[in-house]
Order: C-alpha cells, then structure tokens, then sequence
C-alpha cells in the first residue's frame, strides 16, 4: 500500500501527559467504532487503539482498511472513566502500516454532540491550541494528576 502524502494542517500532541518530571499517564486509549453510512442495515463494532490527538482529530490503529469519506461513530474508553467519550467523525486517511494493521486519522466533528469546530480557542497561559477533544480525552488525565497530588499532599 502507498503511503498517503503529509497533509496534517493541525499540531499533533504526543499520547503522553507529563504530569511530573519522572512520571507521566500513557494516553493510549481504547477506541470502538463503527461506520455510520446512515443506512438501515447494521455495522458491527471494531477496536482500535488511539496513537495520538490533534484540536480537530485522532489517529488510531486497528484490523480494519477504512475509506476516505466514510463517517464513524467512535467510543473513545478513558482510564478510570466508566462511560467511553463519543464521537463522530469522518476517516481522512487509512494506511496499513503491517499486515492487517492499519494506522486511520479521522477528523472529529462532534464531542458528546458538541460541534468541535465551536471548541476551538488559543491557551494564551500554556501557549497552545484546544478544544473538546483534546479536553475529554487529556482533561481527564490532568483530573487524575490533580486527584494523585492532593492524595500525595494530604499524606505528607
């Protein structure tokens, strides 16, 4: 298969929080996703494994070749989170990366139904781009870095 050419128009985080100098939550999310084509018949769930987010997107590896244009109803699964986070979004790229691995980057419209594009804005203290995305998927980890110091400070 040939690889897509670089086309990323958005920055892209490194799955990894760093929380303190020697100790860092791993970002890797489940991702469960099945193609929406607004038909009556059924799709089955697929999983994959999220590699990294962007303000507008994510890229995850899974078993499955997607097409260009197709929409997908994704169930992202935090860590110590019960319910998974949902999104939709539309596959950008799928390219197989080993045999019957493949690497898809898909842009994600909406957030538990928030519109990302409405999300979007400028952290003028952390210098960087955010949105929900980027807020339900590494937000939840800052929660447990915060939780994990206040545990830390109130044993000291």
């Amino acid at each position: 298969m040939v690889k897509a050419t670089e086309k990323r128009q958005r920055k892209r985080y490194v799955p990894k929080k760093n929380v303190r100098v020697d100790f860092y939550y791993p970002v890797k999310t489940k991702v469960e996703f099945e193609q929406d084509e607004k038909s009556t018949e059924e799709h089955s769930k697929h999983q994959g494994m999220s590699k990294n987010f962007s303000t507008h997107g994510m890229c995850f590896n899974s078993d499955v070749c997607l097409n260009r244009g197709e929409h997908l109803n994704l169930e992202v699964y935090i860590p110590l989170r019960e319910e998974p986070i949902c999104m939709e979004g539309r596959v950008c790229w799928s390219d197989e990366e080993q045999k019957d691995s493949f690497d898809t980057g898909v842009e994600i419209l909406s957030v538990e139904g928030k519109n990302v594009d409405d999300t979007v804005y400028h952290d003028e203290v952390y210098d960087v781009d955010w949105s929900e995305v980027l807020e339900s998927v590494l937000g939840q980890f800052r929660i447990l870095a915060q939780k994990e110091r206040e545990k830390n400070d109130a044993q000291k």
